[in-house]
Protein backbone atom coordinates (compact mmCIF):
# COMPACT_ATOMS: atom_id res chain seq x y z
CA UNK A 1 0.00 0.00 0.00
CA UNK A 2 1.32 3.48 -0.87
CA UNK A 3 1.48 6.65 1.16
CA UNK A 4 -1.87 8.38 1.64
CA UNK A 5 -0.46 11.88 1.09
CA UNK A 6 -1.91 14.11 -1.63
CA UNK A 7 -2.62 17.75 -2.43
CA UNK A 8 -5.69 19.33 -4.01
CA UNK A 9 -4.45 21.60 -6.79
CA UNK A 10 -6.49 24.37 -8.39
CA UNK A 11 -6.80 22.24 -11.52
CA UNK A 12 -8.06 19.30 -9.45
CA UNK A 13 -10.55 21.51 -7.62
CA UNK A 14 -11.94 22.79 -10.93
CA UNK A 15 -12.50 19.20 -12.05
CA UNK A 16 -14.40 18.42 -8.83
CA UNK A 17 -16.60 21.51 -9.25
CA UNK A 18 -17.30 20.53 -12.86
CA UNK A 19 -18.22 16.98 -11.78
CA UNK A 20 -20.77 18.33 -9.32
CA UNK A 21 -22.23 20.60 -12.00
CA UNK A 22 -22.47 17.70 -14.45
CA UNK A 23 -24.07 15.52 -11.79
CA UNK A 24 -26.85 18.07 -11.26
CA UNK A 25 -27.41 18.40 -15.00
CA UNK A 26 -27.57 14.61 -15.43
CA UNK A 27 -29.97 14.16 -12.52
CA UNK A 28 -32.30 16.95 -13.68
CA UNK A 29 -32.22 16.21 -17.42
CA UNK A 30 -35.65 15.30 -18.80
CA UNK A 31 -35.82 11.85 -20.35
CA UNK A 32 -38.55 9.24 -20.77
CA UNK A 33 -38.41 6.12 -18.55
CA UNK A 34 -38.01 3.93 -21.65
CA UNK A 35 -35.05 5.92 -22.96
CA UNK A 36 -33.43 6.09 -19.53
CA UNK A 37 -33.83 2.32 -19.18
CA UNK A 38 -32.08 1.78 -22.50
CA UNK A 39 -29.23 4.19 -21.67
CA UNK A 40 -28.65 2.49 -18.31
CA UNK A 41 -28.71 -0.94 -19.94
CA UNK A 42 -26.20 0.11 -22.59
CA UNK A 43 -23.96 1.61 -19.89
CA UNK A 44 -24.00 -1.78 -18.17
CA UNK A 45 -22.80 -3.45 -21.39
CA UNK A 46 -20.04 -0.85 -21.76
CA UNK A 47 -18.88 -1.36 -18.16
CA UNK A 48 -18.59 -5.11 -18.64
CA UNK A 49 -16.84 -4.71 -21.99
CA UNK A 50 -14.42 -2.15 -20.55
CA UNK A 51 -13.55 -4.30 -17.53
CA UNK A 52 -12.91 -7.33 -19.72
CA UNK A 53 -10.82 -5.39 -22.23
CA UNK A 54 -8.68 -3.91 -19.45
CA UNK A 55 -8.21 -7.42 -18.05
CA UNK A 56 -7.02 -8.78 -21.38
CA UNK A 57 -10.19 -10.74 -22.13
CA UNK A 58 -11.77 -10.95 -25.59
CA UNK A 59 -15.53 -10.51 -25.24
CA UNK A 60 -17.25 -8.21 -27.74
CA UNK A 61 -20.10 -5.84 -26.97
CA UNK A 62 -22.29 -7.93 -29.26
CA UNK A 63 -21.50 -11.05 -27.24
CA UNK A 64 -22.18 -9.25 -23.96
CA UNK A 65 -25.46 -7.86 -25.28
CA UNK A 66 -26.65 -11.32 -26.35
CA UNK A 67 -25.49 -12.71 -23.03
CA UNK A 68 -27.46 -10.20 -20.95
CA UNK A 69 -30.52 -10.77 -23.13
CA UNK A 70 -30.35 -14.54 -22.79
CA UNK A 71 -31.01 -14.94 -19.05
CA UNK A 72 -30.24 -18.47 -17.87
CA UNK A 73 -31.31 -20.27 -21.02
CA UNK A 74 -27.99 -22.09 -21.45
CA UNK A 75 -24.75 -22.99 -19.73
CA UNK A 76 -22.11 -20.25 -19.85
CA UNK A 77 -18.44 -20.70 -20.61
CA UNK A 78 -15.83 -19.20 -18.26
CA UNK A 79 -15.69 -15.72 -19.83
CA UNK A 80 -19.46 -15.51 -20.14
CA UNK A 81 -19.93 -16.48 -16.49
CA UNK A 82 -17.45 -13.80 -15.44
CA UNK A 83 -19.41 -11.21 -17.43
CA UNK A 84 -22.69 -12.24 -15.79
CA UNK A 85 -21.05 -12.16 -12.36
CA UNK A 86 -19.65 -8.66 -12.99
CA UNK A 87 -23.18 -7.53 -13.76
CA UNK A 88 -24.36 -9.19 -10.53
CA UNK A 89 -21.75 -7.22 -8.61
CA UNK A 90 -23.44 -4.01 -9.76
CA UNK A 91 -26.82 -5.37 -8.73
CA UNK A 92 -25.32 -5.99 -5.29
CA UNK A 93 -23.99 -2.42 -5.11
CA UNK A 94 -27.31 -0.86 -6.10
CA UNK A 95 -29.35 -3.05 -3.74
CA UNK A 96 -27.09 -2.69 -0.72
CA UNK A 97 -24.97 0.45 -0.99
CA UNK A 98 -26.87 3.19 -2.79
CA UNK A 99 -26.95 6.09 -0.29
CA UNK A 100 -26.11 3.71 2.54
CA UNK A 101 -25.15 4.87 6.06
CA UNK A 102 -23.38 1.55 6.74
CA UNK A 103 -19.62 1.30 6.98
CA UNK A 104 -17.72 -0.54 4.28
CA UNK A 105 -15.82 -3.44 5.86
CA UNK A 106 -13.33 -6.06 4.73
CA UNK A 107 -16.33 -8.38 4.46
CA UNK A 108 -17.83 -5.99 1.90
CA UNK A 109 -14.70 -6.20 -0.24
CA UNK A 110 -14.67 -9.99 0.16
CA UNK A 111 -18.29 -10.04 -1.05
CA UNK A 112 -17.34 -8.00 -4.13
CA UNK A 113 -14.40 -10.32 -4.67
CA UNK A 114 -16.76 -13.32 -4.62
CA UNK A 115 -18.44 -12.02 -7.78
CA UNK A 116 -15.15 -12.25 -9.66
CA UNK A 117 -13.75 -15.19 -7.69
CA UNK A 118 -10.26 -16.43 -8.33
CA UNK A 119 -9.72 -13.76 -10.97
CA UNK A 120 -9.56 -11.00 -8.34
CA UNK A 121 -6.27 -11.58 -6.54
CA UNK A 122 -5.94 -10.42 -2.91
CA UNK A 123 -4.97 -13.32 -0.64
CA UNK A 124 -6.19 -13.33 2.96
CA UNK A 125 -2.78 -12.01 4.07
CA UNK A 126 -3.63 -8.60 2.55
CA UNK A 127 -6.82 -8.13 4.58
CA UNK A 128 -5.06 -6.04 7.24
CA UNK A 129 -3.97 -3.58 4.55
CA UNK A 130 -7.50 -3.43 3.14
CA UNK A 131 -8.88 -2.85 6.64
CA UNK A 132 -6.46 0.07 7.18
CA UNK A 133 -7.46 1.52 3.82
CA UNK A 134 -11.19 1.33 4.60
CA UNK A 135 -10.71 2.90 8.02
CA UNK A 136 -8.78 5.75 6.41
CA UNK A 137 -11.37 6.33 3.68
CA UNK A 138 -14.26 6.40 6.12
CA UNK A 139 -12.53 8.73 8.54
CA UNK A 140 -12.08 11.41 5.85
CA UNK A 141 -14.60 14.08 4.92
CA UNK A 142 -13.52 14.46 1.33
CA UNK A 143 -15.31 14.73 -2.01
CA UNK A 144 -16.72 11.40 -3.20
CA UNK A 145 -14.51 11.49 -6.29
CA UNK A 146 -11.40 11.70 -4.11
CA UNK A 147 -12.55 8.82 -1.87
CA UNK A 148 -13.46 6.71 -4.90
CA UNK A 149 -10.13 7.44 -6.59
CA UNK A 150 -8.12 6.60 -3.48
CA UNK A 151 -10.01 3.31 -3.05
CA UNK A 152 -9.23 2.33 -6.64
CA UNK A 153 -5.51 3.15 -6.72
CA UNK A 154 -4.83 1.75 -3.25
CA UNK A 155 -6.47 -1.57 -4.04
CA UNK A 156 -4.40 -1.71 -7.22
CA UNK A 157 -1.30 -0.96 -5.15
CA UNK A 158 -2.13 -3.63 -2.57
CA UNK A 159 -2.24 -6.12 -5.42
CA UNK A 160 1.09 -5.01 -6.84
CA UNK A 161 -0.15 -2.30 -9.21
CA UNK A 162 -1.23 -4.78 -11.89
CA UNK A 163 -3.51 -3.04 -14.46
CA UNK A 164 -4.91 -6.42 -15.51
CA UNK A 165 -6.28 -6.98 -11.98
CA UNK A 166 -8.57 -3.99 -12.25
CA UNK A 167 -12.08 -5.39 -11.72
CA UNK A 168 -12.18 -5.37 -7.93
CA UNK A 169 -10.57 -1.91 -7.58
CA UNK A 170 -13.09 -0.48 -10.05
CA UNK A 171 -16.01 -2.11 -8.22
CA UNK A 172 -14.71 -0.57 -4.98
CA UNK A 173 -14.58 2.82 -6.71
CA UNK A 174 -18.23 2.49 -7.72
CA UNK A 175 -19.06 1.32 -4.19
CA UNK A 176 -17.86 4.59 -2.65
CA UNK A 177 -19.62 6.59 -5.35
CA UNK A 178 -22.91 4.79 -4.75
CA UNK A 179 -22.59 4.96 -0.97
CA UNK A 180 -22.54 8.76 -1.16
CA UNK A 181 -25.35 8.94 -3.73
CA UNK A 182 -23.12 9.55 -6.75
CA UNK A 183 -24.66 6.96 -9.07
CA UNK A 184 -25.24 9.46 -11.92
CA UNK A 185 -28.44 7.62 -12.96
CA UNK A 186 -26.36 4.52 -13.65
CA UNK A 187 -24.65 6.16 -16.63
CA UNK A 188 -21.05 6.49 -15.43
CA UNK A 189 -18.59 4.26 -17.27
CA UNK A 190 -15.27 4.33 -15.38
CA UNK A 191 -14.00 1.31 -17.34
CA UNK A 192 -14.60 3.01 -20.68
CA UNK A 193 -12.62 6.04 -19.53
CA UNK A 194 -9.63 3.89 -18.60
CA UNK A 195 -9.91 1.97 -21.85
CA UNK A 196 -9.93 5.16 -23.96
CA UNK A 197 -6.93 6.46 -22.02
CA UNK A 198 -5.22 3.12 -21.52
CA UNK A 199 -1.68 4.36 -22.01
CA UNK A 200 -2.12 7.26 -19.62
CA UNK A 201 -3.92 4.96 -17.17
CA UNK A 202 -0.87 2.68 -16.93
CA UNK A 203 1.47 5.66 -16.86
CA UNK A 204 -0.35 7.27 -13.92
CA UNK A 205 -0.37 4.01 -11.97
CA UNK A 206 3.37 3.62 -12.45
CA UNK A 207 4.08 7.28 -11.60
CA UNK A 208 1.94 7.10 -8.46
CA UNK A 209 3.56 3.92 -7.22
CA UNK A 210 7.01 5.39 -7.88
CA UNK A 211 6.36 8.77 -6.23
CA UNK A 212 4.42 7.38 -3.25
CA UNK A 213 1.99 10.28 -3.61
CA UNK A 214 -1.62 10.23 -4.78
CA UNK A 215 -1.82 13.74 -6.25
CA UNK A 216 -0.97 12.77 -9.85
CA UNK A 217 -3.46 9.91 -9.81
CA UNK A 218 -6.32 11.89 -8.25
CA UNK A 219 -5.96 14.71 -10.79
CA UNK A 220 -6.08 12.18 -13.63
CA UNK A 221 -9.04 10.34 -12.08
CA UNK A 222 -11.12 13.50 -11.56
CA UNK A 223 -10.43 14.61 -15.14
CA UNK A 224 -11.42 11.16 -16.42
CA UNK A 225 -14.67 11.09 -14.40
CA UNK A 226 -15.53 14.58 -15.64
CA UNK A 227 -14.98 13.50 -19.24
CA UNK A 228 -17.13 10.39 -18.83
CA UNK A 229 -19.95 12.41 -17.29
CA UNK A 230 -19.81 14.83 -20.22
CA UNK A 231 -20.30 11.85 -22.53
CA UNK A 232 -23.20 10.59 -20.39
CA UNK A 233 -24.89 14.00 -20.61
CA UNK A 234 -24.47 13.98 -24.40
CA UNK A 235 -26.12 10.55 -24.48
CA UNK A 236 -29.10 11.94 -22.56
CA UNK A 237 -29.42 15.16 -24.53
CA UNK A 238 -29.20 13.57 -27.97
CA UNK A 239 -30.58 10.11 -27.05
CA UNK A 240 -27.35 8.71 -28.42
CA UNK A 241 -27.81 4.95 -28.31
CA UNK A 242 -24.68 2.92 -28.95
CA UNK A 243 -26.08 -0.57 -29.54
CA UNK A 244 -28.33 -1.77 -32.33
CA UNK A 245 -31.21 -3.26 -30.39
CA UNK A 246 -34.81 -3.12 -31.70
CA UNK A 247 -36.91 -0.53 -29.85
CA UNK A 248 -39.52 -3.23 -29.19
CA UNK A 249 -37.07 -4.90 -26.77
CA UNK A 250 -37.55 -2.04 -24.30
CA UNK A 251 -41.35 -2.24 -24.29
CA UNK A 252 -43.20 -3.84 -21.37
CA UNK A 253 -46.77 -5.13 -21.25
CA UNK A 254 -49.60 -3.94 -19.01
CA UNK A 255 -49.03 -6.72 -16.44
CA UNK A 256 -45.39 -5.73 -16.11
CA UNK A 257 -46.34 -2.08 -15.66
CA UNK A 258 -48.75 -3.03 -12.89
CA UNK A 259 -46.10 -5.20 -11.23
CA UNK A 260 -43.78 -2.19 -11.18
CA UNK A 261 -46.53 -0.08 -9.62
CA UNK A 262 -47.03 -2.70 -6.90
CA UNK A 263 -43.29 -2.81 -6.22
CA UNK A 264 -43.08 0.98 -5.91
CA UNK A 265 -44.40 0.65 -2.35
CA UNK A 266 -41.62 0.68 0.30
CA UNK A 267 -40.19 -2.77 1.14
CA UNK A 268 -42.61 -4.44 -1.27
CA UNK A 269 -41.74 -7.72 -3.00
CA UNK A 270 -43.54 -10.15 -5.28
CA UNK A 271 -43.28 -13.83 -6.21
CA UNK A 272 -44.12 -15.84 -9.30
CA UNK A 273 -47.11 -17.38 -7.49
CA UNK A 274 -48.41 -13.93 -6.52
CA UNK A 275 -48.21 -12.78 -10.14
CA UNK A 276 -50.18 -15.85 -11.19
CA UNK A 277 -52.89 -15.06 -8.64
CA UNK A 278 -53.09 -11.32 -9.36
CA UNK A 279 -53.38 -11.66 -13.12
CA UNK A 280 -54.85 -15.15 -13.48
CA UNK A 281 -51.98 -16.33 -15.67
CA UNK A 282 -49.94 -19.52 -15.86
CA UNK A 283 -46.60 -20.07 -14.16
CA UNK A 284 -44.88 -19.89 -17.55
CA UNK A 285 -46.44 -16.51 -18.36
CA UNK A 286 -45.59 -15.15 -14.91
CA UNK A 287 -42.01 -16.36 -15.29
CA UNK A 288 -41.72 -14.79 -18.74
CA UNK A 289 -42.91 -11.43 -17.39
CA UNK A 290 -40.59 -11.49 -14.37
CA UNK A 291 -37.51 -12.74 -16.23
CA UNK A 292 -38.07 -10.13 -18.93
CA UNK A 293 -38.20 -7.38 -16.32
CA UNK A 294 -35.05 -8.65 -14.65
CA UNK A 295 -33.15 -8.72 -17.96
CA UNK A 296 -34.19 -5.12 -18.59
CA UNK A 297 -32.84 -4.10 -15.19
CA UNK A 298 -36.25 -3.14 -13.78
CA UNK A 299 -36.34 -5.61 -10.88
CA UNK A 300 -33.92 -7.58 -8.72
CA UNK A 301 -34.21 -11.31 -8.11
CA UNK A 302 -33.52 -12.72 -4.64
CA UNK A 303 -33.18 -16.28 -3.37
CA UNK A 304 -33.18 -19.57 -5.20
CA UNK A 305 -35.70 -22.24 -6.18
CA UNK A 306 -39.11 -21.91 -4.53
CA UNK A 307 -37.91 -19.09 -2.29
CA UNK A 308 -37.28 -16.69 -5.20
CA UNK A 309 -38.88 -13.26 -4.90
CA UNK A 310 -38.48 -9.94 -6.72
CA UNK A 311 -38.04 -6.29 -5.69
CA UNK A 312 -37.94 -2.99 -7.54
CA UNK A 313 -34.63 -1.54 -8.70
Amino acid sequence: MIDFSYNISEKHLKSLVKIDELRVRILTAGISPKDELRLRWEARVDRIYGAFSLSGKALSKHQITKLLQSGKSRKFNSDEQQAVDYKKAFDYLVQNWLVSPSNVSVRTIVTLRSFIGRYAGYPASRESEIKSLLEFLQSKREHSVIISGIALIQLLAINGGKPLEVKLPILAAYLFFYKSGYDFRGLLRIEEGFLKNRGEFKEKIEATLKSHNLTIWLEFYARLISGQLEEALKDIKSLRFRLEIPSKYWEINNRQREILTILDAPDKSITNRKVQQLFNVSQITASRDLVGMELLGLIFVHGKGRSVYYTRV
